[in-house]
């Protein structure tokens, strides 16, 4: 039992370090003080998704092929490289190049790391514990982001300029680098013979199981669709809490972005905190629910009725209902998180795990490519406010065709 209890420290303190992203919570007005407008940020997000659809589902059956804990130690060694070019950068051109080895980064990772978690459960027989033990794991992400945005906060504050906190962000991805080397053997043998013929075959294997588990493809569209529109639309609540923090009357003798900085990492840090909270009690809300499929359904409602109030709402300037409504969008999204990819992991053949959660995570990179530009425009058009409505009316319309049902 201690060497369970010892895997899944590493596991945690690996999502506390990923987590530790100090740019996150002033990305939009990292690209903003440097000159972009929303449209710009909306492709250039838009340029990362393009990579990441372009590499997820290769790095995914390589992962799958030639094993997941290789993967994972590259994947550290690429973002180290996107926040080095980004601290450095002051161009579209620039930015788009950090976006390649931040994507690269991502692709590596995503369907990879859940994948070691879960084939490391089924190998100890705790394969029934799936949703909670990916709970209490995302629980110390969420956490590691609660802290990482104080610190953030307090590196803007003193610096005065929001580009250090890529440079910061280095520190702990190297970190997390180096536990990598700790981790333990990947659980299913590699497979050995020419990478292009084993990844085809792989990737056959695959696409069939989706053709035969309806249940597994409509669990990736729906998981997908919901998690682009809030990863997109969520950095607008930035520029949202930037005018509010200017608007009141503290810190007047401090420049916009020291003033700004202190009340998004406050922000940030509550949010995170909930977020923390309800990914580390997901498996006890799931079973308030009696299942997870209708917890998975309701969750669902209350997300993008939120998006709905959140648009209305920010039209009429009522900023701190809407900072009350992020925290809902938080709690659900981190709550809903842990019971979709059980949901998915239990369906998916084992040996395909990697390339599932990979192809679920380049249908959301697909999904977000499309969205991120529109996003964009709407916001240059129209205002914030239009970019929750339209995201709200959007996953309303996702509802009625991508419904989970029970597995």
């Amino acid at each position: 039992m201690a060497k369970e209890r010892g895997a899944i420290w590493k596991f945690s303190t690996y999502g506390f370090l990923k987590n530790l992203r100090f740019f996150e919570p002033f990305l939009l007005l990292f690209f903003l003080s440097r000159g972009l407008s929303f449209l710009q940020i909306g492709f250039l997000i838009s340029i990362r998704e393009i990579f990441v659809n372009l590499l997820e589902i290769p790095t995914g059956a390589l992962a799958d092929i030639y094993g997941k804990k290789k993967a994972m130690i590259w994947c550290f060694i690429s973002y180290i490289v996107s926040f080095l070019i980004f601290y450095l950068g002051h161009s579209f051109i620039i930015f788009s190049l950090a976006m390649l080895f931040f994507a690269l980064g991502e692709t590596l990772r995503t369907g990879t790391h859940k994948a070691i978690i879960f084939d490391y459960l089924e190998r100890r027989q705790m394969a029934d514990q799936k949703v909670k033990i990916y709970g209490i794991t995302r629980s110390y992400s969420k956490l590691g982001s609660a802290l990482s945005s104080l610190i953030a906060a307090g590196l803007i504050f003193f610096r005065g300029a929001y580009g250090i906190i890529f440079l910061a962000s280095m520190i702990p991805y190297f970190m997390d680098l180096l536990l990598m080397f700790t981790y333990p053997e990947d659980v299913i043998t590699p497979h050995t013979g020419r990478f292009l013929f084993e990844m085809k075959r792989h990737l056959k294997e695959t696409l069939l199981s989706f053709k035969s588990l309806k249940n597994l493809t409509v669990g990736i569209l729906n998981i997908s669709l919901y998690g682009a529109f809030f990863k997109i639309s969520k950095d607008y609540l930035q520029p949202i809490l930037n005018l509010w923090a200017l608007s009141l009357p503290i810190f007047i003798g401090y420049s916009n972005e020291k003033r700004s900085a202190l009340v998004i990492g406050v922000v940030y840090f509550f949010i995170y905190i909930f977020a923390s909270t309800a990914s580390r009690n997901a498996n006890r809300l799931k079973n308030l629910f009696g299942n997870g499929t209708e917890a998975m359904n309701v969750f669902y409602i209350i997300n993008l009725v939120s998006f709905l109030l959140i648009g209305i709402l920010n039209l009429y300037k009522f900023t701190i209902p809407v900072i009350f409504l992020f925290l809902v969008l938080y709690f659900l999204r981190n709550a809903r998180k842990p019971m979709m990819i059980g949901y998915i992991a239990n369906i998916a053949i084992p040996s395909q795990r990697a390339t599932v959660l990979s192809m679920e995570n380049q249908l959301l990179s697909l999904l977000s490519l499309f969205i991120a530009p529109i996003l964009g425009f709407l916001a240059d058009t129209f205002g914030i406010a239009i970019v929750f409505l339209f995201s709200g009316f959007m996953l309303l319309i996702g509802y009625s065709t991508f419904k989970i049902r029970p597995s």
